[in-house]
């Protein structure tokens, strides 16, 4: 997923001729960001006339388009509002399609224009592991740009972690977890939310695209290579899950191969 940090106002004019009835829209965007978890908005404040209203619907649809691609990695962008505060039109060339494009293309600029953001999957981890390894397994998590949200030691010698993780940082989690606890650590994780990837981690990402897959490059951390991103949550095959299904969509993985 991608978002955009900053502002932008962009205007976009879209002509062409080739025989006959040719092509022509011009619109004029604000873009800014929304709150996290705001979605898509899209606002039309076109007065005077300037565009019959018939016509803001398609660069509404051109603007959802354009969001759909994304600025940076072709992800799709969250938490964006646009709005059409002008445009003008020809009497006889303008139309529904010609609108469309030249919202596209409005929006697609004005992402690159906003401090665009790539984001990606937090896992809500909970982490059992032995009282005595606590200190090594809290140290491997910081290493993984974990937040520890808090721990809690039980009358067995076993102290629970409650951590936020990036899901890329916790792919190859469960070979150095059974290391650290001699195989007697587990942990569950869930979907959480999005967050922003800190930019010196953005600088090497790029895609290469295989039909429809979208595949990252690997990032050296540490232990091993992870990718950094993916476009929605999901697993890894290297991580074996022992049990699936759990409530909410929970995946059990105990510290083993």
């Amino acid at each position: 997923m991608e978002t955009i940090t900053g502002t932008a106002r962009v205007e976009y004019r879209h002509k062409k001729q080739s025989g006959g009835h040719g092509q022509f829209a011009h619109v004029l965007l604000d873009i800014e960001p929304l709150t996290k978890g705001g979605g898509v908005e899209f606002d039309a404040k076109v007065v005077g006339g300037s565009v019959p209203r018939e016509y803001i619907p398609s660069v509404e649809k051109g603007c959802r388009q354009a969001l759909a691609d994304g600025a940076l990695e072709a992800y799709p962008v969250v938490d964006v509002k646009a709005t059409l505060f002008d445009c003008s039109f020809h009497t006889v060339d303008s139309s529904e399609v010609s609108f469309e494009i030249a919202g596209s293309h409005a929006l697609s600029d004005g992402l690159k224009m906003a401090s665009p953001a790539l984001l990606e999957p937090v896992m809500r981890a909970a982490i059992s592991i032995p009282e005595s390894d606590a200190g090594d397994v809290i140290g491997d998590l910081n290493g993984r740009r974990a937040k520890i949200l808090g721990m809690m030691p039980d009358d067995n010698d076993i102290t629970l972690i409650d951590a936020e993780v990036p899901q890329a940082e916790m792919l190859h989690c469960a070979t150095e977890l059974r290391s650290q606890t001699q195989g007697r650590g587990t942990f569950t994780m869930v979907f959480d939310h999005y967050d922003q990837v800190p930019a010196h981690l953005v600088h090497g990402i790029s895609i290469s695209k295989t039909g429809n897959r979208r595949r990252l490059p690997r990032c050296n951390r540490g232990g091993g290579s992870v990718p950094l991103a993916y476009p929605t949550p999901r697993l890894n095959a290297a991580v074996r899950p022992l049990s699936v299904g759990g409530p909410d969509g929970v995946v059990v993985v105990a510290a083993q191969d």
